[in-house]
């Protein structure tokens, strides 16, 4: 969770930064988009890390919510 919620924190710093005077604004919205892709993927292992590697796991995390 610390690697998402880092990269959506420079997500943001980045598109804040393309809207500042002298900035340049394509460099800071590229920079925005790394780290968008780099915060999905950070997601996406996470959530796999959590998933049940059987059924057996998986109708008990399926019976706890």
């Amino acid at each position: 969770m610390e690697t998402v919620t880092h990269c959506r924190a420079m997500l943001t710093f980045c598109r804040q930064r393309a809207l500042m005077d002298g900035e340049d604004e394509r460099f800071w919205l590229t920079a925005a988009e790394m780290w968008q892709k780099r915060m999905i993927r950070a997601d996406l292992a996470e959530t796999l890390e959590t998933m049940p590697s059987n059924i057996e796991q998986e109708k008990e995390f399926l019976n706890r919510a």
